[in-house]
Formats: structure tokens, sequence, C-alpha cells
């Protein structure tokens, strides 16, 4: 994750930034305690998500010339840890 996602995160949790001060990395201004906890959900959906995408996209690194019992197992690991990060989203 970037510094402009972040930042886009930021807002969108309500995050408010002091646009008139230039320095290499901007303050963020917490209106609320809701606030952080907003922005803390949000980085962490996204963390989660890119954490998710990763476990399905292995599946098509399988090694191709594999025997289909390790082909079988390695796909339900990705896509039962890919389920179970996503999951935790919902706890």
């Amino acid at each position: 994750m970037n510094t402009e996602r972040i930042r886009e995160l930021a807002i969108q949790a309500g995050l408010e930034f002091d646009d008139d001060l230039v320095l290499e990395s901007e303050p963020i201004y917490f209106t609320s305690q809701k606030d952080i906890e907003k922005f803390a959900a949000l980085v962490a959906a996204e963390e989660r998500e890119a954490c998710t995408k990763m476990c399905e996209d292995s599946i098509d690194a399988i090694f191709e010339f594999s025997d289909e019992i390790v082909k079988e197992t390695a796909r339900n690991v990705c896509i039962n840890l890919a389920k179970g990060i996503r999951a935790r989203g919902n706890e």
C-alpha cells in the first residue's frame, strides 16, 4: 500500500489534512476516536484483500507437472486460506 492509497483511505475515514503545510510527510488530524477506528478498519480491509488475492493467485503457480493429489491439495489450501482471510473481516 503506497502513500497515496493511505491518504485516500484516511480521507475516506473522515480524517482531515492541513494542505497549507508543505512537509515531507503530511500531518493527519484525527477528529475523533471513531475516525481512528474507521481508518484502521479500512487499512485492515485493504491488507486482507491483498493477502486474499495473493492466495488466489497462488493457485495459478501450482507446478503443472505435480501429480493430481498434490495439485488438488494445494488448490484447496489456497482457497481455504483466502476464505479464512476474508472471514476475518466479518468478525
